[in-house]
């Protein structure tokens, strides 16, 4: 187990280790701790393998400042000494290796340490407090988590959260550490306006102590949590609550979107607006994480990540990693012209993401609770940066969204979530948030504001079940309304003015466009007329392409009518070329005959079901040649060959039908078309029975030569 101390180099090669008589290398680092200078990479030579296990710090009793003196070679370090490991990949190594506790024990580590009377002294030591522990936010939580490695090789434990408030929401996470897949990650979805935003911000202030009303409570009490980290990605929220003791918590968000900060000026009463570039505002915060980052020496687990979402060809491009690593960076006089060149190239999204990326790496201890807004703002791609986080453990993941997590959530995240799904509001819902918002005194600065219960239906209706909506059409109505003496009153003119039209809530590229038309689809298929009808007309409020849903129909004509009608057919073709042609408002009056003519229409998926029949046979079976019968003659030479041979022109026939098979052999009495008795396909029906009754009269097999 010797140790070879060395000084510091910038690679470690096999062939440099391979001349001393050590299984283990301190190589020194220069990083400067206050005067301190403890830092060591620590590095394996085993079986002619080199391997780096990470970063260790060493003290001794009584260093005021200066450089950790120690041994060149030894086998156990002089007991004036101690060190700690400076990472989870460093316990975990030795969690991983046989006497792993014994080579700790060595190097006195803190962690494996059991004389109480020794660890209150370190604890006291300077060194210690400066340099050992100098960027570790949570000390005895990190502690107990490196111990928790060593003994059972994990980082996480069975836990489980509840948040409820007053009204008897309930949300139950529970997280087990065995479990496959992973169950720490957790999802709210719903549409806008149904309250995901505020209930992740209550969530979060419940947990920092800024809440009174809502309850926060699992098995381990508060401190079961390290830290929260709160991102949110919607341009329109700011967050401005303070840090408190409770947990340390760290947002980013809001302020990305902001063009304008707030300085104070001599006059508290004044403050002074000043202009700022966005860019300014990104570059302030992720200087700040890279700071972190550095001191914390997470250098390479930050370019992992790069590594990671290097499959988005415009971070690829950029060669981000290489150009924060240059050495020019961390000089003052260059660092922002450097990264406003940087920040320059990339979109607002990319530099959301290099930011939410750098706050995890920088602020994420174990057992860090993570609150995304708007998560499906992050593409399926960027997402692939919070994997390593969720697989092992280390945080839990709640994240909010108005699509649907199928299509817009990473499959490897999707597949570790419980989703909660917020409901749409009812105007029942909406009625008593408007009326919660009247009595209020801070609403609308005590004015005393009239409005009748009608009025009130309107405006729920009108909103459509988002509560934001609902709030900003109040607003609106009380801003353009009369007021007299601090009062006003809501009048049925300028609702009727203002509320002409509902906010419709359809989204072409999402969700809700998938479900409608699916509706409309099933309405047809079940003869339900009135409900097809009203589907059609939520599709067209909407502003869906009219041509869309035509091409839909042309579909549903062979799909599900098929030869019960065959005008049916003929309408939707005539339909999809009026649509083309004359486009919206003049079309939708031939969407609508069609969508009434294939409702009412009878029914028949038979020739769906003989298409799906046919490729069923084509996918499971070889495909045999034409028989030669069947084939054109074309050339003297396939004359010769046969092709034609004993073909049989149907029309030289009484019954204008031959014997002559007319498919290949082992699937010649394979039955696809199978026709029902609905409409017009009766007709054909009987002639098919007609037909097949025919055949069995007469010998159509192929003919042995």
């Amino acid at each position: 187990m010797k140790f070879q101390v060395l000084s510091y180099v910038r690679e470690l090669t096999p062939n440099f280790v391979e001349h001393y008589d050590a299984r283990y290398f301190l190589v020194k680092d220069n990083w400067n701790d206050y005067d301190f200078y403890t830092l060591f990479n620590l590095y394996s030579w085993i079986n002619r393998q080199l391997k780096y296990i990470g970063m260790v710090k060493i003290g001794r009793f009584g260093l005021a400042k200066g450089k950790i003196e120690i041994p060149d070679s030894f086998d156990e370090l002089p007991k004036e000494c101690f060190s700690l490991g400076q990472s989870i990949e460093y316990y975990e190594y030795f969690a991983n290796i046989e006497n792993g506790k014994d080579i700790l024990s060595a190097l006195q580590d803190y962690v494996v340490e059991s004389n109480q009377t020794r660890l209150r002294n370190i604890n006291e030591e300077e060194v210690f407090i400066r340099s050992l522990r100098r960027w570790d936010e949570n000390k005895e939580q990190t502690i107990i988590e490196y111990k928790q490695i060593l003994d059972v090789g994990v980082k996480t434990k069975d836990y489980s959260f509840i948040y409820t408030n007053k009204k008897g929401l309930d949300l139950e996470f529970t997280v087990e550490k065995d479990s496959f897949p992973q169950t720490n990650l957790h999802a709210l979805t719903g549409r806008n306006g149904v309250g995901k935003s505020r209930l992740l911000l209550e969530m979060v202030k419940t947990l920092i102590g800024k809440s009174n009303e809502l309850l926060f409570e699992n098995n381990y009490g508060i401190q079961s949590f390290s830290k929260v980290i709160h991102i949110n990605l919607s341009p329109f929220s700011f967050n401005n609550m303070e840090n408190y003791s409770i947990l340390p918590y760290h947002y980013l968000g809001g302020e990305w979107s902001k063009i304008k900060h707030q300085e104070k000026s001599i006059n508290e009463n004044n403050p002074i607006f000043i202009n700022k570039a966005i860019n300014e505002l990104y570059i302030e915060k992720f200087k700040d994480y890279l700071m972190l980052i550095g001191k914390a020496k997470k250098f390479d687990l930050w370019t992992n990540f790069l590594d990671r979402l290097e499959s988005d060809p415009v971070l690829k491009s950029i060669n981000l990693s290489e150009r924060i690593l240059k050495e020019e960076l961390f000089n003052h006089s260059n660092t922002d012209i450097v990264l406003q060149k940087i920040f320059s190239e990339l979109s607002d999204g990319h530099k959301a993401l290099l930011l939410t990326v750098s706050c995890l790496i920088a602020h994420v201890s174990e057992r860090t609770i993570v609150f995304i807004d708007e998560i499906h703002r992050f593409n399926k791609a960027q997402q692939d940066a919070f994997l390593p986080y969720v697989e092992k453990g280390s945080i839990i993941l709640i994240g909010a969204t108005t699509e649907n997590p199928s299509f817009e959530i990473n499959s490897a995240l999707l597949s570790r979530t419980r989703v909660f799904v917020l409901k749409q509001l009812t105007k029942t819902d909406i009625i008593q948030l408007l009326k919660k918002v009247l009595h209020s005194p801070d609403s609308f600065h005590g004015l005393d504001i009239h409005i009748n219960e009608t009025a009130l239906k309107q405006i729920a209706i009108y909103s459509n079940g988002d509560a934001r909506t609902a709030l900003n059409t109040l607003e609106m109505l009380v801003i353009n309304s009369e007021i007299k003496d601090h009062k006003t009153s809501i009048s049925k003119d300028l609702i009727d003015i203002l509320l002409d039209k509902k906010t419709a809530y359809y989204d072409k590229n999402g969700e809700e466009h998938y479900n409608i038309i699916s509706a409309l689809h099933k309405s047809m298929r079940n003869s339900d007329v009135d409900s097809a009808v009203y589907w059609l007309g939520r599709m067209i409020d909407g502003g869906e392409d009219p041509v869309y849903i035509a091409r839909r129909l042309v579909r549903f004509a062979s799909e599900d009518i098929g030869l019960a009608d065959n005008t049916a057919l003929n309408l939707a073709v005539n339909t999809f070329q009026a649509c083309r042609y004359l486009g919206l408002p003049e079309c939708d009056v031939h969407l609508t005959q069609c969508v009434i003519y294939l409702s009412v229409t009878p029914k028949s998926n038979a020739v769906y079901k003989a298409r799906i029949a046919s490729e069923k046979d084509i996918r499971q079976t070889m495909d045999e040649p034409v028989p030669l019968h069947l084939r054109n003659a074309a050339t003297k030479l396939m004359k010769e060959e046969g092709y034609g041979k004993g073909y049989q022109l149907a029309h030289f026939y009484e019954d204008k039908m031959t014997t002559m098979p007319t498919r290949p052999e082992h699937i010649a009495d394979h039955i696809y078309y199978v026709p029902t008795d609905q409409g017009n396909e009766d007709n054909v029906k009987k002639r098919l029975e007609y037909i097949r009754q025919w055949k069995k009269t007469h010998d159509t097999h192929f003919k042995k030569e």
